[in-house]
């Protein structure tokens, strides 16, 4: 540019106000100890399709879904910047960017951060270099425990998940049956260790009807009903007994392929808190049974008609295991490995639910 062409001091204006937050792989419970492992999964809230659009919001990163933060280079997994006309538009818009930010995997300061930024000093302006002394000690930055409600989200995310993987590989169950039952009853159970208090939960489909609305209670008496409105696995927009609509996002590891020590582990993200959950019963429609495991399930709810194994039995894959009758038609479970059969957990006449065990083989 010629020297007359060259913008000068005069020509730069203030427009708005932004803020920016750094999510780190930290646990601000230990004093913000950084963190090493595994991203298993990564989506930013700007390639996110249910805000795609939104205002103001960028997010810079490196990473990716399947990578590592190595103890070599510092935890930093993303800069996330938000702008507006003003700064409460600017502080809003970066709390929705981070509750939609997917990251799971590893411990980060993304619910932290939300917290911060939802703090009363901070939103008034009145922060300074000692607000997090002061205002947050180490019981505030734990990691929240595990309430009934979000482990009702996590059950019903891993009940619709494993739905969704009967339904596909059942080229016989037409979507539209998805939630369909023989007997109102029916109910898939789940066990999930947490402190202070384990949840004992079961899922069915909600008597008032409508695909996609269930009703989970607990052994402590608690009950929701709960509706997945749309979305996929990764961004839910649910409601609970009618409340506010939220979005989550419920993410299976990728440990259940291999049926390894994470199988069965469910990434439940819910915006302004996250938890690991495992379903302890047993992984309903989990990744391990779908990929050739042991783990035989039922792929529906209804009555099973036939067993055609017995435990100790040698078996291949591809092998009529249990016959199970369903919408007025028979369908056939098979063995998707070729092994011994560890366990027989049905009879003839028994009334089952989808996702519950059948048959267990230990793969040759």
């Amino acid at each position: 540019l010629g020297e007359a062409e060259r913008p000068a001091q005069d020509d730069v204006r203030f427009d708005g106000h932004a803020i920016e937050a750094r999510l780190y792989a930290e646990d601000p419970a230990q004093e913000f100890l950084p963190q090493t492992g595994d991203i298993a999964l990564w989506r930013a809230a700007e390639d996110d399709s249910a805000h795609a659009g939104t205002p103001g919001v960028r997010v810079d990163t490196g990473v990716a879904s399947g990578q590592a933060v190595s103890p070599f280079y510092d935890p930093m997994i993303a800069k996330v910047m938000a702008h507006g006309p003003d700064r409460d538009t600017a502080r809003r818009r970066l709390v929705t960017a981070l509750q939609d930010t997917r990251v799971a995997g590893l411990t980060t300061n993304k619910s932290f951060l939300i917290e911060l930024l939802e703090d009363a000093p901070f939103v008034a302006g009145e922060a300074t270099t000692g607000t997090i002394g002061e205002r947050f000690p180490a019981e505030r930055r734990a990691t929240p425990s595990l309430s009934f409600d979000d482990a009702a989200l996590g059950a019903v995310a891993l009940h619709r998940r494993g739905r969704e993987r009967a339904a596909a590989k059942a080229i016989s169950i037409p979507p539209q049956l998805l939630d369909w039952s023989t007997q109102a009853s029916a109910a898939t159970p789940f066990r999930f260790a947490a402190e202070p208090q384990n949840w004992e939960l079961t899922v069915r489909t909600a008597p008032s009807g409508g695909r996609g609305r269930y009703l989970v209670e607990a052994t402590t008496g608690e009950r929701a009903e709960i509706a997945i409105l749309e979305g996929d696995a990764l961004d839910l927009l649910v409601e609970v007994d009618g409340g506010p609509r939220q979005r989550i996002g419920a993410w299976l590891a990728p440990g259940a392929l291999s049926g390894g020590a994470a199988a069965g582990e469910l990434h439940l993200d819910l915006g302004r808190r996250s938890h690991r959950l495992r379903n302890l019963v047993g992984l309903g429609g989990g990744e391990d049974a779908a990929s050739g495991g042991g783990r035989v399930a039922a792929p529906m709810h209804g009555r099973i008609v036939e067993v055609l194994v017995a435990e100790g039995e040698t078996v291949s894959k591809g092998q009529r295991l249990v016959v199970l009758e369903a919408m007025k038609m028979q369908h056939a479970v098979e063995a998707e490995v070729d092994g011994a059969v560890t366990v027989v957990s049905c009879a003839v006449d028994d009334q089952v639910a989808a996702d519950d065990l059948l048959v267990e083989i230990e793969p040759a």
